[in-house]
């Protein structure tokens, strides 16, 4: 480069290191980038996300102990949806809601959607299947839902939904924190590039 790499451009390689599964040239990625910026809590999300996926505990490990060390913290996920003029916010997990019976009985039947579509065992209640579980629960006639999340959906979570596309009559429309995901017939509009 003809110039010195800043923060964005290592963050970037950072990025594109999970997209193609590199953990070596993560791991130079990410000590650079939090040389130069070490309260961006995404980095460290990020790295350990790309450990994680690698199977690398001992990497997510030390990744939390900096976190830790450093005294950041990760802000908690959380989707929304609207209906009759009202947000619905979901955190992962979250039974607070009025309709929480009814929410997890739809999520159910939803993760058994999933496997139908070769989706196999999905982890964790994460806040947009509980928004998703929600809207189809509420919004039956409706043909496109949008959930709204602060943070990037997980792979998890989107292969889920895209699983849940080839069988629901129903658009998906998710916005993350990068960008919006058009879900419709098992598929993304990212193409899982995301």
């Amino acid at each position: 480069m003809p110039l010195q790499p800043d923060g964005p451009v290592w963050g970037a390689l950072l990025g594109a290191c999970k997209i193609h599964k590199n953990v070596e040239l993560a791991e130079l990625a990410f000590n650079k980038v939090v040389e130069l910026e070490p309260t961006n809590i995404g980095y460290y999300v990020l790295q350990s996300n790309i450990y994680s996926e690698a199977g690398d505990l001992e990497g997510v490990a030390r990744v939390r102990v900096m976190m830790r060390e450093r005294g950041l913290k990760k802000d908690p996920g959380y989707s929304y949806v609207e209906y009759k003029g009202e947000n619905h916010l979901f955190v992962a997990g979250d039974k607070r809601h009025p309709q929480s019976k009814e929410i997890y009985g739809t999520l159910k039947r939803l993760e058994n959607l999933a496997k139908q579509g070769g989706e196999g065992e999905n982890s964790g209640v994460h806040s947009e299947r509980l928004a998703i579980a929600f809207a189809l629960l509420n919004m039956s006639s409706t043909k496109e839902i949008l959930v709204i999340k602060n943070l990037r959906i997980c792979g998890d979570c989107h292969r889920f939904v895209k699983a849940v596309s080839k069988f629901v009559d129903c658009r998906f429309i998710i916005r993350d924190a990068t960008l919006f995901h058009h879900f419709d017939g098992g598929s993304c509009s990212c193409k899982d590039y995301w």
